[in-house]
């Protein structure tokens, strides 16, 4: 289609001239025909882009968190790695999701420890547990009494 012109009328008195190549794609013609849309329609209840979902988008997403709370945790997240000095935020290449990746795999413990990120504190030693008996409970007898 390079070097066609195109030509459109506008008016009687008014003519557009286009002369640079098409940047229509015509391999998506019977995509966006209109009498092909409503074949679909009619057979699917779906028209056009409705129905188009991105590979590895599907499943039960019920039980997942609204909008609003997920901007909001990755907000929080955000404003924690920012939080950190330019140091650590430098050999992460300034990413929180490099920096949480890092952080989520158990074998970075000691460099994370050496960036001051983590504070490891030794445990407290063995306490001793001593099990004491309850004290004997008297039971008490009752005397029912009919009137």
């Amino acid at each position: 289609m390079a070097g066609k012109e195109y030509v459109r009328e506008l008016r009687d008195d008014a003519v557009l001239y286009c002369k640079d190549p098409s940047k229509t794609k015509q391999e998506f013609v019977d995509e966006v025909n209109l009498n092909n849309i409503m074949e679909r329609f009619q057979a699917s209840g779906q028209a056009g882009m409705a129905s188009f979902r991105p590979p590895g988008v599907s499943g039960d997403l019920s039980s997942a968190v609204d909008f609003k709370t997920s901007l909001n945790i990755v907000m929080e997240a955000e404003a924690m790695f920012a939080s950190l000095s330019g140091q650590v935020r430098y050999r992460f290449h300034n990413d929180p999701r490099e920096f949480l990746e890092f952080m989520e795999d158990p074998k970075n413990l000691d460099e994370a420890v050496k960036l001051g990120i983590v504070s490891v504190t030794n445990p407290p030693g063995p306490q001793e547990v001593k099990v004491v008996s309850m004290p004997e409970v008297k039971k008490v007898k009752k005397d029912v009494v009919d009137e």
